[in-house]
């Protein structure tokens, strides 16, 4: 919010690194450093394989664009989180984000908001994810409905649940009901494997946990 106040109410870029097939992307990214022109190849904050070292992704985080607004590296690591994980939040793709492989009904530009006052029933909105492991975009999980794949796995580190943060600036927990939904987000992908099959939210009529969700992070 902050940021948005001291930038014409403009979001911060929700992504993580840039793709070839991608808008052009000339913002900061919130969580690391963009170089300037833009190398695909660069090694962001999220790769364990191209910055393995913890400390050296410590330091490319403090280049995001959100840091000199926080200036605590602790406050993007839930506790609980993994002794290797420098980070455990995301954001998510209609945050100012796009994803590499967006459609445009899988994940509509026009749904993408760019500015703060574009967010309807912020307190409904989910800005902040928990996810299960760190990929290289912002939180992935396609606008059609019911959908045959999704390429992230949302975190459950506390229960059956986990945290999320809310646009009009509030926290809270969210626990899912389907237990194909919680025990593919606890065995689900790792950073690498970006696409599992959706039956998990599909597996119970009304699938609640995915309708919960398509409307935290779309807004319908």
């Amino acid at each position: 919010m902050t940021y948005a106040d001291n930038s014409d109410s403009k979001l911060v870029n929700g992504g993580q690194a840039p793709s070839n097939t991608a808008p052009a992307v000339t913002e900061q990214y919130w969580c690391t450093w963009q170089p300037n022109p833009v190398v695909v190849a660069a090694p962001y904050d999220w790769s364990f394989d191209l910055v393995p070292l913890y400390a050296d992704r410590v330091e490319k985080m403090k280049q995001g664009a959100l840091f000199k607004y926080t200036q605590n590296v602790k406050i993007y690591r839930c506790p609980e989180a993994g002794k290797d994980q420098h980070r455990t939040y995301i954001m998510a793709t209609p945050m100012n984000a796009y994803w590499q492989g967006g459609g445009a009904t899988d994940y509509p530009l026009g749904k993408v908001a760019k500015r703060l006052g574009q967010i309807k029933n912020s307190k409904e909105r989910v800005v902040f994810f928990e996810e299960r492991s760190i990929s290289p975009d912002a939180f992935q999980f396609p606008y059609t409905m019911p959908g045959d794949n999704l390429c992230d796995a949302p975190s459950i580190m506390h229960g059956d649940g986990g945290n999320f943060g809310f646009a009009d600036g509030h926290a809270e927990y969210h626990r899912y009901e389907c237990p194909a939904t919680i025990q593919w987000c606890k065995i689900g992908p790792s950073y690498n494997h970006t696409v599992a099959a959706d039956t998990c939210f599909n597996s119970i009529s009304p699938p609640k946990d995915r309708i919960w969700l398509k409307k935290a992070i779309w807004g319908d």
